[in-house]
């Protein structure tokens, strides 16, 4: 995201923030709340921008990555006056590697005794020279994926800070609310929760609601925690832009597995998480790193953004038929593992280097004996017209009928895709303002928006509500980058561009998620953020629009709609 852009963005959040205080009803208090710019996983430059513009207070999920931007030269050096809030996961054995912040302002997530007696003894130990702030997390919705305490112990913790931690300065409490709450159905229940815990305290402990600060509101729920009292929010992907993510692994490795199967991970999301890991990679470099795919498309993907960012790095690919594994996680008897052989020299000479995508020249292992699906012998035997590929005919009929129709093994499509996605709308207009690569045209901007609602058969829990999303895209307007937009909206028509399920980023479940089409969120960036430059970004989306079933063909002629809805 560029600088001006960052700009942009916490001007749009605080003048929100004011307009949402002016809602505030006068039986509470009207002070201003305060903006915590939560910075994880985005880099050092980011946050000292947003630090440039005014913005003091920023808050980190993850210890090593506050302890280690809080160290950062750059940080030190321009942002002096900075004010780091750990709004994350606290455990005992993690407080020392926290305490070592310079510039740590407040701990958001004191959700015990025992952690707030072995913060305040780190503390002492450490002949702090003023009180460290500390807030309360309180599990306001009793649920078992959420931290925080029991709401009738948090009156049992704020009496330990105040009477027997005085290395600490109790400042308020701090909640998580319910992910895009339906506010047609009134205020969202865990920030009145929030409040309730607020008045019960302040009259055991005789506080002044002023001195008790409630750190409710993120992202997609700020405007109405502050209408209702909020003193503090916290925001992140409206300032930043949408956030990347790694799937870690055990010790110092990043996990060597990565699929779209039980993990949940998009294949050109986690190889590009893969990349950005391995450029700032601290220790050696892992030997090999092994991808397990039965999509020879899929494999090309990954392959092809390695090639981009590590071109004198090898794969070598090692197929093998292999029946269902007893862990239930390979269920295709076609699948080849693929392992990239690394070194030292050859990561470190190419890191962040850009040369020529070389795909690999790949036989796809098959068999004539048996089914690829059922993986028995052939019942009934019936053979794709298009691409050869055989299968029982009970099987290959329900799978036309439950998963597409296309081929299990090439995805080659047979007929028109209709996906899951919920109704909503795509719009779409022309800005006078251009993308890295594609300075020669304008650009299109494109906006999604599914509202929340209630899922049907097709999704994966019929008559429960999910969560909508609004997401924003960029396109060039040139005539490759037309071409895509018109697949895109055939694509929203068809339902294929959104899902419902679980997300990756949030951990929610029940929400509207991203559908194998990949989209560019951020206008700067290159591949690593989503964003441009990336010179093979328009081939790869529609490649992903042709397994699809959606090819330039089907939209020659055609010319682009400012709204669609499906």
């Amino acid at each position: 995201m560029a600088e001006i852009e960052i700009e942009q963005a916490l001007k749009n959040v605080t003048q929100r923030m004011k307009q949402a205080l002016l809602k505030r009803p006068e039986a509470h208090l009207q002070i201003p709340p305060r903006l915590v710019a939560v910075s994880k996983t985005k880099p050092p430059e980011m946050i000292i921008t947003a630090y440039n513009n005014g913005q003091k207070h920023f808050g980190e999920n993850y210890i090593q990555e506050l302890e280690s931007k809080g160290n950062d030269s750059n940080i030190l050096e321009q942002c002096k006056e900075i004010k780091w809030h750990f709004i994350g996961n606290l455990q005992r054995n993690k407080i020392n590697k926290l305490l070592n912040t310079p510039n740590l302002f407040m701990v958001e997530t004191v959700d015990s005794k025992k952690l707030a007696t072995a913060l305040n003894t780190a503390c002492q130990n450490r002949k702090r020279e003023t009180p460290l702030s500390v807030m309360v997390q309180i599990n306001t919705s009793g649920e078992e994926t959420k931290n925080g305490c029991d709401p009738e112990e948090a009156g049992k913790i704020v009496k330990i800070i105040r009477d027997e931690c005085p290395n600490l300065k109790l400042e308020g409490l701090m909640t998580i609310g319910a992910y895009n709450h339906d506010l047609s159905k009134g205020p969202n229940p865990d920030f009145q929760k929030l409040l309730q815990c607020q008045k019960k305290i302040c009259e055991e402990f005789h506080l002044n609601p002023a001195d008790l600060q409630l750190s409710m509101g993120m992202s997609n729920d700020f405007e109405h925690a502050i209408e209702v009292g909020s003193s503090s929010v916290r925001v992140g992907s409206l300032i930043f832009g949408a956030r990347t993510y790694v799937n870690k692994g055990k010790g110092d490795n990043p996990e060597t597995t990565i699929g779209t199967g039980l993990s949940r991970i998009r294949h050109m999301e986690c190889a590009d998480a893969y990349v950005n890991v391995l450029k700032s990679w601290k220790y050696s470099y892992p030997k090999e790193i092994h991808f397990v795919i039965t999509k020879k498309a899929l494999l090309d993907k990954i392959q092809a953004t390695f090639a981009c960012h590590f071109p004198l790095v090898t794969v070598t690919p090692q197929s093998r038929n292999s029946k269902a594994s007893s862990g239930g996680l390979l269920q295709d008897n076609h699948a080849m593992t693929h392992a990239v052989q690394t070194n030292n020299s050859a990561m470190a000479a190419t890191s962040g280097a850009m040369a020529e995508v070389r795909p690999m020249d790949v036989e796809m292992s098959d068999t004539n004996d048996s089914c690829p699906i059922c993986l028995c012998d052939f019942t009934d035997k019936k053979t794709l017209d298009k691409c050869g590929h055989s299968f029982c005919s009970a099987c290959i009929d329900h799978s036309f009928s439950a998963v597409g129709p296309y081929c299990p093994v090439c995805q080659t499509v047979y007929g028109k895709i209709i996906g899951q996605q919920p109704p909503g709308t795509m719009s779409t207009k022309k800005e006078k303002r251009s993308l890295p690569g594609f300075l020669e045209c304008n650009l299109y901007k494109v906006e999604y928006e599914i509202p929340s609602g209630i899922q049907e058969k097709c999704h994966p829990n019929p008559g429960k509500r999910f969560y909508g999303a609004k997401r924003t895209a960029y396109l060039p307007s040139n005539k490759e980058g037309e071409t895509v937009l018109k697949m895109l909206q055939k694509a929203f028509e068809q339902k294929l561009i959104f899902t419902v399920g679980d997300s990756r980023t949030t951990n929610m479940t029940d929400v509207v998620t991203w559908n194998d089409i990949h989209h560019k969120t951020n206008i700067l960036g290159g591949p690593s953020r989503y964003g441009y430059p990336d010179p093979d970004y328009l081939n790869r989306v529609s490649l992903e629009l042709e397994t699809k079933g959606i090819t330039p063909a089907d939209v020659f002629g055609q010319k682009i709609k400012p709204k669609i809805s499906n």
